[in-house]
C-alpha cells in the first residue's frame, strides 16, 4: 500500500518556487550580518576584526518573525530606554533590539509576539492607557480575561511569560508578572485549567519492523523508502522532529574503520547555544537496520555526504517517468511527516491511528532502550535530554520490568 494516491498535492510543494541544488531554503537559516555593540567605540581595524568575530558565529535570521509584528517592535522602540538612546547607539538600536529578541528561539518569539499583540489589543479596547510598565492591577485583570477565555494551563504560562519578556526588551527593571499577587493569581489560574497530560502510546520495535516491511521492499517507491528512513531515524536516534527535518548531507560523517557514521544535529531544543550536538548510528547488514536504509535512501535521492542538501524534503510525481523526483531543497514540514506516519500506521493494520504521535517515535526507542536496561545517563545522552523528568515521561516499562521491582521486594 502506497501512502499516497495519485493526488499529491501535499507532497508536491507546489506553493514554493524550485530550488537549485545547493540553496539552502531553510525557515531558520542564519545570515551573517555586521553588530554595532561596543564595537562602534573602537579604530576601524579593530571594530572589522570585531564585526569578522561576530560573522563566525551568525544569530539566528529573526527578520521574518520581525517583520511580522513591526506594531510591536514600534511600541518597545517608542519606550524610554530606546527612544532617549545616547547618539552612539541611536542609529543601530534596532539592531541591538533584534540582537536581545534572538536570546530566545524563533518558536518562543513568535508565540511571545502573538500573545504582546493580544495584550496589546485588549488595552486598547478597554480604553487603557498604554503606559509601561503596565501596573499590576492591569495585568491581573488581563490574566483574569484570559483565564475565563482559556481551556490549557499552558495558555496561562505563554501569556505571563509574553508580558515578562515585553518589560523586558524595554529594560524594566520592576515587571509586573514579578508581583506577588500576580504569581498567587497565576499558581490559582494554571490549579484551575490543567489537565493530567495524555500520553502517545510509544511505537513497538514489531510495529516498526512492520513498516519497514511496507515501505522498504525490493519495489518501493522512493516516497515510501522515505517514510522508512524516517521512522527507523527517529526510532533509533530518539530524534524531534526539528532535529531531524533540519539534518543535511553534509552533517554525516563517515567513522574511522567503517564503524559507521556520525550525524551532527545542527538544531537541537536543548541546545540553546547552539554548540551542537551528534548523533552515532553503527554500520550494519540488517535489514530493519537505519544504516542500511538510510544508505538506500540516498542513493536512490541522488545525494552523497558532503552534500548541501537536506535529507528530508518534499517530493513530486513525475507522470513521465511514473516516480517521485525531490524538486526543492527544503525541510519536510511536521505536518507532511505526521501524516505520513498516520498512514504508515493505518497500512500495517493499527485502527486507532490518534494514539499515536511523532513523538511515539522517539518514546519507542527510549522504551526499548530503558527495557533492555541501558544505563540512564546514556539514554538521557543519546535523546539529548536536559533532566531525567522529561527523559521518564517518554518511557514506558514493560510488565515483566514492573513485575522484577516487586520481585525484588522478598528476595
Amino acid at each position: 500500500m502506497q501512502l499516497m494516491t495519485a493526488s499529491t498535492s501535499k507532497d508536491q510543494g507546489s506553493d514554493s518556487t524550485p530550488t537549485s541544488p545547493g540553496t539552502s531554503t531553510g525557515i531558520f537559516q542564519s545570515k551573517p550580518h555586521s553588530h554595532i555593540g561596543h564595537s562602534c567605540l573602537q579604530s576601524q581595524p579593530q571594530q572589522q576584526r570585531c564585526l569578522k568575530n561576530h560573522e563566525a558565529h551568525p544569530p539566528l535570521n529573526l527578520k521574518p518573525s520581525v517583520d511580522k509584528f513591526t506594531d510591536i517592535i514600534k511600541i518597545i522602540l517608542e519606550q524610554p530606554f530606546w527612544a532617549d538612546s545616547p547618539p552612539v547607539v541611536s542609529g543601530s538600536k534596532e539592531q541591538l533590539l533584534h540582537e536581545a529578541i534572538a536570546a530566545k528561539s524563533v518558536g518562543s518569539c513568535n508565540s511571545y509576539f502573538y500573545k504582546c499583540r493580544q495584550f496589546i489589543k485588549w488595552l486598547v479596547q478597554c480604553k487603557i492607557p498604554m503606559s509601561f510598565p503596565v501596573s499590576e492591577g492591569i495585568v491581573a485583570a488581563y490574566l483574569s480575561h484570559t483565564n475565563s477565555t482559556s481551556r490549557s494551563d499552558s495558555v496561562m504560562t505563554t501569556t505571563a511569560s509574553a508580558i515578562k519578556w515585553l518589560h523586558s526588551l524595554m529594560n524594566i527593571k520592576n515587571n509586573p508578572i514579578d508581583s506577588p499577587i500576580v504569581q498567587q493569581l497565576l499558581i490559582s489560574f494554571r490549579k484551575r485549567l490543567h489537565h493530567p497530560p495524555v500520553q502517545k502510546d510509544p511505537l513497538s520495535l514489531v510495529q516498526l519492523n512492520q513498516i519497514v516491511d511496507k515501505f522498504a521492499g525490493d519495489d518501493c517507491s522512493l516516497m515510501q523508502l522515505r517514510t522508512a528512513c524516517y521512522v527507523s531515524l527517529k526510532f533509533a536516534l530518539l530524534f524531534r522532529h526539528n532535529e531531524i527535518a533540519e539534518i543535511k548531507a553534509n552533517h554525516i560523517t563517515p567513522l574511522p574503520d567503517a564503524q559507521g557514521i556520525k550525524i551532527v544535529i545542527p538544531k537541537s531544543k536543548t541546545d540553546i547555544f547552539r554548540e551542537g550536538n551528534v548523533a552515532f548510528l553503527p554500520t550494519s547488514q540488517s535489514f530493519y537496520s537505519p544504516y542500511v536504509i538510510l544508505t538506500r535512501f540516498m542513493k536512490q535521492l541522488g545525494i552523497s555526504i558532503g552534500d548541501d542538501q537536506f535529507i528530508f524534503t518534499p517530493l513530486t510525481f513525475c507522470s513521465a517517468s511514473n516516480s517521485y523526483k525531490r524538486t526543492q531543497n527544503k525541510p519536510l514540514s511536521y505536518t507532511r511527516s505526521r501524516e505520513l506516519f498516520f498512514d504508515a500506521l493505518k497500512a500495517i493494520g493499527v485502527e486507532d491511528v490518534k494514539r499515536f504521535g511523532l513523538h511515539s517515535l522517539r518514546s519507542g526507542g527510549a522504551t526499548r532502550l530503558a527495557n533492555n536496561k541501558i544505563p540512564e545517563e546514556l539514554i538521557m545522552q543519546h535523546g539529548r535530554w536536559k533532566t531525567t523528568t522529561a527523559k521518564n515521561r517518554y518511557i514506558k516499562r514493560d510488565l515483566t520490568t514492573r513485575l522484577q521491582v516487586s520481585k525484588a521486594v522478598y528476595n
